[in-house]
């Protein structure tokens, strides 16, 4: 299921960058239209790559496989994709990682998809003129790294703290109905975090958005 999923969507995403790339400097309704593909090509592809991931812990095939990871790679790995989305829906995205962070020894991969679905959320539900920042530094014991991201959006009530991390569940934030999505975005990430042994909290106020924090130690 997989390869079938994935493969037809990488192509289409892999056939969009060909025609961009020999289509430079057009900026004709046609371009907007493949622009237009490729994005929500993009989101498909990681809603099939979330719910794929998720049927992988729920059967307890999803491997733990150790590196050292530099958390100030992952964020730039996540700005690449998440910039250009954030410049057109009109959202200030920014960064804050402390450069002398130390290298984590856990899972890459983990880490990433961790950082890209925080981010993810957080563009999702901030409207145009608010702000998505990205932060990354050492905890005070110095034992483990911190990624914090938090956004202007509309907030989450307080009831829905603990649902808001099962399996397909979209709660409403604010007076905002449901936003689309696989409603699997933050069951991965406090599954993925909790494999890596760390933890992640939430706080937030509706009207004036959330904060999500992780906690990830420095050696799983």
């Amino acid at each position: 299921m997989s390869h079938e999923l994935r493969t037809p969507l990488s192509s289409i995403i892999a056939f969009t960058d060909i025609w961009e790339k020999s289509h430079a400097g057009d900026d004709s309704a046609e371009r907007r239209l493949v622009e237009e593909i490729k994005q929500n090509s993009t989101t498909l592809l990681n809603m099939v790559n979330n719910t794929i991931d998720a049927a992988k812990l729920e059967a307890g095939s999803l491997r733990v496989q150790c590196s050292d990871v530099d958390l100030v790679d992952v964020v730039e790995v996540v700005f690449s994709v998440a910039e250009p989305l954030a410049i057109k829906e009109g959202i200030r995205l920014t960064r804050t990682v402390d450069p002398e962070i130390p290298f984590l020894r856990t899972d890459a991969e983990a880490v990433r998809k961790i950082a890209m679905n925080l981010v993810s959320n957080a563009l999702k539900y901030t409207g145009p003129g608010g702000a998505v920042d990205v932060e990354a530094y050492s905890a005070a014991n110095s034992q483990a790294a911190v990624l914090r991201v938090s956004d202007t959006g509309c907030g989450i009530r307080r009831e829905d703290f603990e649902t808001i991390f099962q399996k397909f569940d979209r709660p409403s934030r604010g007076d905002e109905p449901p936003a689309g999505g696989s409603g699997l975005g933050l069951y991965l990430v406090k599954s993925l975090t909790e494999k890596l042994g760390g933890t992640v909290s939430v706080e937030s106020e509706v009207g004036k958005g959330s904060v999500f924090t992780v906690l990830l130690p420095r050696s799983r």
